[in-house]
């Protein structure tokens, strides 16, 4: 229901929790998979969710509120679903009366049967069975403790083939083995596999019950053998968060069944270890906590959660159709019938059919049909028009993965993903960005480090260069360049706003000083620049379409081809060492865009303006001058560039086709408040809210501006 919120006239339909979330679409996940949870109101101007817990007669009473968006849940569509069956009990008892009548010889035998039903609900009995597939998502683990966060994930392996996915293969020939923090190949030393293991989502199922673990021994070297262990579920639905401590309940902690006075036999199961559990997970985090003896690493062939699989019938209503599509449109056809007319004639040529599939509520599709037409009235004019809708699995416990719809002939019009593998989620191809008369909060919520302090904790930043958002994955990359380090953020988790996003350390060994970033969103690879990658200190890195990448310097940017390895460069923009103000110089790239036509758009920090470079152009072409210093350059999915001054402290847009500029923010009272704004790198996530890094005396900020609906 838009546009209404709960009349509270008791403080029992006061929120029972506050979050804020990116988007309604994670309010509403939220809800879902809390089993206490009966309605939820999302505001779209702050990104608050309510959850609701006891709301009576919740359609009943409604206070109109055009900022709130509230929905109430459908019974049945919870996760995870709860699996009950009905069983009936039926008993009888009879009795026996006789009566003699002496006036004649006869007798006469009366049986009443009393019968009784009982009804018992019960949870449906799921058989035991092997949790962990071959095939599932497995990330090592090293120096890490139950109830911590990941200190350091992946690991120092004898090779390529003992990483933790060997401990899941079902192979007792294949082992893994980690060195730890403390140990190496040949060297002994005390206990080198504690805080040594692995998380793993099971892709059996999204909601698993853990009941025993069952280990087998390496191939040699029993000193290896781990005894004890601790074994922990979590729920998170992201990777990122699986790192987090607070993701993780312990289920157990005790041995591995491996003796520990006997040298177990090698390559062979160890005794099963059985515990009480009924509690439902989704991901499991096993960590060694003690090993027989000194010894060079810690190993294993097999590791195996034994428990139930709880399966979930949840469906979700997502839109099959997207703006994209190919379409035509039909007239004077019907159902069951083949096309007698298609295309046809609409009153204007922006009402075609393209309108009813655009997910624009101002746009229209209008279609004469066959009798219709201008300043006439008829009858019944024929059109195809409204949005088909498809139910398809939906797992709340995935990482959010956007997949186009495989293509179908099925005549019913649907396609069935498989829920343990893939999750669908509502993303569109349509731009969130509209092209005329796009508007953004001014006021920006504080996503990272809102205390300002330049500190090298989980949630803290010391002068941030750049940032990346994926957004298939929904995660938020950014270069901590003091801390030496590039935290990743997920955008799809609630965040405690006092404290703000925590972030995870996925890259920090042997980088020195990092400046910019760019991710693979499919692959998740990560390709840092550092302030000595390249002549005249580099300042900028990013990839084009053909995995090219373009380094830019002060004084030229340079394109390392892809095709030969990354062992050839050219020059593609400036000259090389010397700056200057001409049509092709540059003077201080601080940060470009590349197109899909392979045309740069380039920030020229010193020269104070936005240079535009064609494909194989040998000199650039000035877009908008007399600027002051442009630090952050990006394009919005609309066609518009869009750049930071950190001097003027705004964020404009410049329309290529008209070349108008409009600040879209900009810090209006900065004078009256003495309130500091200045922004540098800056991205659009999927939604078109705008991430950007501010600049404080001491520290960095990522702060949110979110874009206004109309």
């Amino acid at each position: 229901m838009t546009g209404w919120q709960f009349q509270c006239i008791q403080t029992t339909c006061l929120p029972f929790s506050t979050k804020i979330v990116p988007n309604i679409i994670i309010c509403q996940t939220t809800c879902l998979i809390d089993i206490n949870c009966q309605a939820v109101s999302f505001h779209p101007s702050s990104s608050i969710c309510e959850i609701f817990v006891n709301i009576p007669n919740p359609a009943g009473n409604m206070l109109s509120d055009m900022d709130t968006i509230t929905m109430i849940t459908i019974v049945g569509m919870r996760n995870p679903f709860e699996l009950t069956t009905s069983s009936t009990t039926t008993s009888s008892s009879s009795s026996s009366s006789s009566s003699t009548t002496s006036s004649s010889t006869s007798s006469s035998t009366t049986t009443t049967t009393t019968t009784s039903t009982s009804t018992t609900t019960t949870a449906t009995e799921q058989p035991i069975t092997l949790l962990l597939q071959p095939d599932d998502n497995v990330v090592g683990l090293y120096n890490t403790t139950a109830g911590k966060t990941t200190s350091n994930f992946n690991g120092i392996y004898s090779n390529s083939n003992e990483d933790p996915r060997a401990a899941i293969d079902r192979n007792l020939t294949t082992k893994y083995l980690n060195f730890g923090i403390t140990g190496c190949s040949g060297c002994s030393v005390n206990g080198p596999g504690i805080g040594t293991g692995f998380f793993v989502t099971p892709s059996i199922s999204n909601a698993t019950v853990a009941i025993g673990i069952i280990f087998a021994t390496g191939n040699d070297d029993p000193e290896r053998d781990p005894l004890t262990i601790t074994l922990e579920g979590s729920n998170a639905m992201t990777n990122t968060t699986l790192h987090l401590a607070t993701s993780w309940t312990l289920i157990y902690n005790g041995s591995t069944g491996i003796d520990s006075t006997i040298n177990n036999t090698r390559s062979a199961y160890a005794i099963q270890q059985n515990f009480n559990n009924t509690r439902i997970f989704a991901s499991y985090r096993l960590l060694i906590t003690s090993q027989r003896s000194i010894a060079s690493s810690v190993q294993y062939a097999e590791v195996q959660i034994l428990g139930k699989s709880i399966t979930t019938n949840e469906r979700s209503i997502v839109f099959i159709t997207r703006p994209n599509d190919t379409i035509t449109s039909l007239y004077n056809t019907t159902t069951g019938k083949s096309t007698s007319g298609f295309n046809g004639i609409y009153p204007a040529s922006n009402e075609g059919p393209c309108n009813a599939i655009d997910r624009n509520l101002a746009t229209k599709y209008s279609n004469y049909g066959g009798t219709g037409g201008p300043a006439r009235t008829v009858n019944g004019p024929d059109a195809l028009y409204g949005i088909p809708m498809i139910t398809v699995p939906f797992n709340p416990m995935n990482d959010n993965i956007e997949q186009d719809l495989p293509n179908t002939n099925s005549a019913s019009g649907y396609v069935r993903l498989p829920t343990s593998t893939t999750q669908l989620v509502l993303s569109s191809l349509s731009c969130p960005i509209p092209i005329t008369k796009a508007e953004w909060n001014r006021e920006s919520t504080i996503f990272v480090n809102p205390l300002a302090r330049c500190v090298s904790t989980e949630n803290g930043l010391c002068k941030a260069q750049d940032l990346f958002i994926d957004n298939i994955h929904d995660n938020l990359y950014v270069v901590d360049t003091d801390n030496n380090r590039i935290q990743k953020y997920s955008l799809i988790e609630p965040y405690d706003p006092q404290q703000g996003a925590v972030g995870l350390t996925v890259a920090s060994k042997g980088l020195i000083e990092p400046q910019s970033i760019f991710v693979d969103s499919q692959t998740e690879d990560i390709e840092v620049g550092e302030y000595g990658f390249g002549k005249n200190h580099a300042a900028y890195l990013t990839l084009d379409k053909e995995m090219n990448i373009y380094v830019g310097t002060r004084f030229y940017i340079r394109k390392w081809l892809s095709s030969s390895n990354y062992t050839q460069r050219i020059m593609i923009a400036g000259k090389n060492d010397q700056g200057g103000n001409g049509t092709s110089d540059l003077y201080d790239s601080y940060a470009f865009y590349i197109d899909n036509d392979l045309t740069l758009y380039i920030a020229d920090w010193e020269n104070h303006r936005i240079q535009k470079w064609l494909f194989n152009a040998s000199e650039g072409v000035t877009l908008v001058h007399n600027l002051t210093y442009i630090y952050g350059l990006t394009m919005g999915c609309n066609g518009h560039l869009y750049y930071t001054d950190t001097r003027e402290q705004s964020i404009s847009q410049l329309n290529l086709k008209t070349n108008e500029k409009t600040i879209i923010i900009g810090n209006e009272n900065r004078l009256k408040n003495k309130k500091l704004f200045f922004p540098s790198a800056m991205k659009f996530d999927k939604f078109g809210n705008i991430f950007v890094i501010v600049i404080d005396s001491t520290a960095t900020q990522i702060r949110k501006f979110s874009i206004i609906r109309n």
